[in-house]
């Protein structure tokens, strides 16, 4: 790839389910001027794609590079790399189909590939429908990574106010207990305090522990998580003067706004830490997917299938994501270079961090 095409960062964006309103976030996100003056910009999809969703956009001046093979690369703010499935599109607003399911799993795949070649330094996925991708096993976009970076992956919610994490995730709400075990927990609380430092500057990092059980069992009246498993945890990283408090009762702890104490939260399952992250941070919350060589970040909300109009569509969230990229990779090469010693003085702080 030619030096000019380094001078900024490379950052990929599919379009998620074509049915949904990944596509028509996408394009109203592209408008703001400034993205082209952050990142050379390669969009994952189809030319019939685009063309359909720039109709419901007025005024729409950004023009596409259409790239068909990796030796047609150029320097280019604005790229759309074609990509094919085996179904025939079917653009139907607010109808996921096979054909749309079939084309998410193309586009996450292709940029992927460009990635693992050098070609991009990061990714922005517009939302998917799990239920038509045509992957029996797939889960979502966070496990898919894992899966294809053999890493072990962490969904990290991010925004100006707090960062939550998970102990677990996408999986049925009668199946979280027997996911926390204190081996586990021990390793995602260490592993969480190390992506602080990587990814965010956040050099001595203080993470909060929320507990399983309403009242956290309330001595153990309902459940005992609390005292086998979260409590003797915390208590060993604190021997090992790791900054790690709790169990906290998820309630007080938000309605209170505890989490300001904090570098971030370690929840124990999805809807405990997603909810008020959701309430809280509005359109500002970003989905980034920590623990892979990728740097992948998305919006937090779902296809919206019911508001594909250009009125109905805020392109807020899929802005944030796009911008919560550059800090994120800055902040990761400053890190190798602390890891590898090749700075004397460092600024630990830079001015335009993000979050």
């Amino acid at each position: 790839m030619s030096s000019e095409l380094k001078k900024k960062p490379n950052i990929g964006i599919t379009l998620g389910d074509f049915n949904g309103i990944g596509p028509l976030a996408v394009l109203k996100a592209l408008q703001y001027e400034r993205l082209m003056t952050l990142y050379n910009i390669y969009v994952f999809g189809h030319p019939d794609i685009i063309q359909y969703y720039r109709n419901l956009v007025p005024n729409f001046k950004a023009q596409f590079q259409t790239i068909t093979e990796l030796d047609s690369l150029k320097a280019k703010n604005l790229n759309l790399v074609v990509c094919h499935s085996e179904e025939k599109l079917d653009i139907t607003p607010g109808k996921p189909n096979a054909a749309s399911g079939s084309m998410s799993l193309a586009m996450l795949d292709k940029a992927i590939e460009f990635h693992q070649k050098g070609l991009i330094d990061a990714l922005m996925t517009a939302p998917i429908d799990k239920s038509v991708i045509p992957l029996a096993n797939f889960i979502g976009h966070t496990e898919y990574l894992a899966q294809k970076y053999a890493s072990k992956s962490m969904m990290l919610m991010i925004s100006d106010e707090m960062k939550v994490a998970f102990a677990t995730s996408h999986i049925a709400l009668n199946e979280v207990s027997s996911h926390i075990t204190s081996d586990k927990l021990y390793t995602q609380i260490k592993t969480l305090g190390q992506i602080l430092q990587e990814n965010f500057q956040i050099y001595i990092p203080k993470i909060a522990v929320l507990g399983l059980n309403p009242h956290n069992s309330d001595h153990g009246k309902f459940g005992n998580e609390e005292q086998k498993i979260i409590i003797p945890t915390i208590e060993k990283l604190k021997e090992e003067r790791f900054i790690c408090s709790g169990p906290f009762s998820a309630d007080g702890f938000f309605s209170s706004r505890k989490y300001l104490d904090f570098d971030a939260v370690l929840c124990m399952y999805h809807d405990q830490g997603m909810t008020p992250f959701k309430y809280i941070t509005g359109s500002e919350g970003v989905n980034f997917t920590a623990g892979i060589p990728l740097v992948r970040t998305s919006p937090d909300h779902g296809t919206a299938i019911d508001s594909i109009s250009y009125d109905l569509c805020d392109e807020r969230p899929t802005l944030h994501a796009l911008l919560a990229i550059k800090p994120i990779l800055k902040n990761r090469k400053l890190y190798q270079d602390i890891q590898a010693n090749k700075l004397n003085k460092i600024e630990l702080k830079s001015e335009d961090n993000y979050f």
